[in-house]
């Protein structure tokens, strides 16, 4: 570089720091004002100055959130202002604010609120149903209504579906039970193989029927036999057992006392199977047996009787006397016939003799009475004589 040059840089430097040196100490004699007040215009805000210098503090503006002044227009439209938090500088502008139904708007597949500002709808969703609920009973063919509700907006879809309906008795077999459908279809409910109970035998006594062994299902309470056959209550009835019995010996109806009958008791029971009946007693002559009710109290009505010969052709009378209690009784008989050695033939009436032992003639006469008894072997009709 030529000397020239370089010396009008120096003069240069020279003239330059001469100048800032005068223009510093202009400065700190100098003292800047500025108002109080803020000056602001749509992005910034300022203290102005008052002494013809630079202004202050100059910087953008810092808004708090929009707030809604004022009501809503016809269509929606609202003005809202912001404010600067240094400055209080406000800012407007006029915006829609949407408006919407509080009513929920549906249909079958999902819901929303109707926008009234003439824009778009909000909230809108598919329908969240609960369970199907039956509404009613059902009908003859067991067709029911169900309906379901959107949790959220309220929508209720409606269904119509056919609900088996079957019997409450169990049906059964060998093996298992189940309930039939009583709805005109084929499907069975509660299908499960028996869950068999094993009872045994309570064997018969004299008074009480026993029960032999079986089972009984303990979920449908059917009754099955040893066999695991479907079976009824009767069928399961065992037989009485026979009375063990043991004779209460009775005594022999002899006259007025009488007397009593066998009776039989049974040890197992306890119980008298057979009670003792009291008798009338029969008076004994000899061979033949008769009623009280042919002795006469009074003996002075017939002891002025002898005994009269009988033959077989006339009737006769005699007395005979109870052994037991001596008792006299007149009585009426009839003869036996008289054959002569090897003769068949009565020689008082010719009648051709008999085979039999024991006879009654057909010629009692009306006041005779009845025939009480015949005694056994003998050859004569004994008959009671009412003597009035």
């Amino acid at each position: 570089m030529d000397r020239t040059k370089i010396n009008k840089i120096i003069i240069t430097a020279i003239v330059l720091t001469i100048i800032a040196a005068v223009a510093l100490a202009f400065t700190a004699c100098h003292k800047h004002t500025y108002s109080n007040e803020w000056s602001s215009d749509a992005t910034s805000h300022w203290h102005e100055s008052l002494c013809g210098h630079d202004n202050a503090d100059q910087a953008a503006h810092e808004f708090g959130d929009w707030q809604t002044v004022g009501s809503a227009t016809d269509v929606g439209d609202v003005l809202q202002q912001r404010e600067c938090k240094e400055c209080g500088y406000t800012e407007s502008k006029t915006t829609h604010v949407h408006s919407y139904s509080e009513e929920w708007s549906y249909d079958a597949t999902s819901h929303w609120h109707e926008s009234t500002c003439g824009h778009g709808n909000a909230d809108q969703a598919l329908h969240e149903f609960d369970d199907w609920q039956t509404v009613g009973p059902a009908t003859d063919v067991g067709d029911v209504l169900q309906q379901r509700e959107c949790k959220e907006c309220g929508y209720t879809e409606s269904k119509t579906t056919h609900v088996h309906s079957y019997a409450e008795e169990w049906s059964y077999d060998a093996t298992s039970h189940w309930h039939d459908a009583i709805c005109g279809h084929s499907e069975t409910s509660g299908n499960a193989a028996h869950d068999f109970i094993s009872v045994g035998e309570e064997p018969s006594t004299c008074q009480v029927a026993g029960v032999a062994a079986h089972k009984i299902c303990n979920i449908c309470k059917k009754l099955f036999d040893a066999n695991n056959q479907p079976c009824e209550t009767d069928d399961l009835i065992l037989p009485l057992k026979g009375h063990r019995l043991v004779l209460i010996p009775g005594d022999s109806p002899y006259c007025e006392n009488g007397g009593l009958t066998d009776g039989y008791y049974c040890v197992d029971c306890e119980q008298t199977i057979v009670e003792q009946q009291r008798v009338r007693g029969l008076h004994k002559f000899k061979e033949a047996y008769y009623s009280v009710d042919i002795v006469y109290e009074d003996r002075a009505e017939f002891e002025h009787f002898d005994n009269v010969h009988a033959t077989c052709q006339a009737w006769g009378y005699a007395s005979i006397e109870c052994e037991v209690c001596q008792q006299k009784l007149v009585i009426m008989i009839i003869g036996p016939h008289e054959y002569e050695d090897g003769s068949n033939v009565c020689k008082n009436c010719g009648q051709i003799k008999r085979l039999e032992n024991t006879y009654v003639s057909s010629e009692v006469p009306d006041s005779a009475g009845t025939v009480i008894a015949l005694p056994s072997k003998r050859k004569q009709t004994f008959l009671q004589v009412d003597f009035m």
